[in-house]
């Protein structure tokens, strides 16, 4: 079995406890867990052969070119749907918090015509209170008069009546 350089060094490092290999133990094993978490990423996209050699690791890839290039097109297809699915929320959160604004606005300057309104209806509730009262005082003032002027007026009839019986 040939073993990576990063995994031998990890292996063959011992059980120190100083500083500096406990750094170097660190950094080994995050570059193994780079190189393995790219390894399980290449194998699913179909790479399934891979050589190691200390400098490079080189990817020898099946035949599934293809797959490979219409999933990367996928992705980026994806990415790209993803983007702009962000800036069509962005736009539609905007063009909602202007709405939500205008309403607010809307709703506080339909709050001061209705106070404004409902003063004018009080005011005018009052006065056409007033006038009622005015108008029932008037009318009883009318019939009053008007009793009087009948009764005047039958006076002057009786009056009119004697003059005439006396021969005045």
């Amino acid at each position: 079995m040939i073993m990576s350089p990063v995994i031998s060094e990890a292996l063959l490092s011992g059980y120190t406890t100083n500083s500096a290999t406990l750094r170097r133990r660190t950094h080994l094993v995050q570059s193994f867990s780079t190189v393995f978490r790219f390894m399980i990423n290449m194998a699913a996209c179909g790479v399934t052969k891979f050589t190691e050699s200390t400098q490079t690791l080189v990817l020898v890839s099946n035949d599934n070119h293809d797959s490979v290039s219409k999933k990367q097109k996928r992705t980026i297809s994806n990415r790209e749907s993803a983007r702009k699915s962000r800036i069509r929320k962005k736009k539609h959160m905007d063009d909602l918090v202007r709405q939500v604004s205008q309403l607010v606005s809307d709703n506080k300057c339909m709050a001061i015509n209705l106070k404004d309104t409902t003063q004018m209806f009080i005011k005018m509730d009052s006065d056409n209170s007033v006038l009622k009262a005015q108008l029932a005082e008037l009318t009883h003032q009318f019939e009053s008069l008007n009793e009087i002027s009948n009764g005047f007026n039958l006076l002057m009839n009786d009056d009119h009546e004697n003059e005439a019986w006396c021969g005045w």
